[in-house]
């Protein structure tokens, strides 16, 4: 379900906008799949990455319908893909979980820029 989690610290540095998100306050995993689009399966995940409290922004890949369905009825988590963030989006949330692939997007996105 989850592979590859790497906590980053929360010393800010000031520089690009993708560097600021990734030292602040991120979370990454490689892949993020939930088998079913069950709540209670996402449930155990926000549990696994310690996400209990406060708000949580998933920024997955792609879109995924059974991460959609699964995290709907729970209260402030929100799902976004890496082409649709925005800043309200990050700045509402208290944390931030990527996937490697959608940080990618993000960052692309921001060099443009």
């Amino acid at each position: 379900m989850i592979q590859g989690r790497t906590h980053l610290g929360r010393e800010c540095k000031v520089g690009s906008a993708a560097a600021f998100i990734a030292d602040c306050y991120s979370e990454f995993i490689n892949d993020f799949k939930l088998g079913t689009g069950k709540t209670k399966d996402f449930v155990g995940v926000l549990n696994a990455l310690e996400l209990t409290n406060g708000t949580a922004l998933f920024v997955a890949n792609d879109a995924d319908k059974n991460l959609t369905q699964a995290s709907r009825n729970v209260a402030n988590v929100f799902v976004t893909t890496g082409e649709s963030l925005n800043t309200y989006d990050v700045l509402r949330s208290d944390k931030l979980v990527f996937t490697r692939g959608a940080f990618e997007k993000v960052e692309a996105r921001l060099n443009k820029e």
